[in-house]
């Protein structure tokens, strides 16, 4: 229960929702633009959307490192 009323604990918490939705949208709509408007087949989209997750992680590592 105190959590629930800390500030920070809800900044926190809200931050990491809206992050988290920006990202899946990401993930979602990228192979679909990819194929649709560059004209990538469905599978080299597919492969292509998955270089910017990849990308975040290894930034997230080269950061805390």
């Amino acid at each position: 229960m105190p959590l629930l009323r800390s500030r920070a604990f809800l900044l926190v918490c809200l931050l990491s929702l809206g992050c988290t939705i920006i990202r899946e949208t990401f993930n979602t709509w990228t192979p679909v633009y990819l194929r649709d408007y560059l004209g990538y087949t469905t599978g080299n989209a597919a492969g292509m959307s998955a270089v910017f997750p990849a990308v975040g992680a290894i930034s997230v590592v080269v950061t805390a490192g």
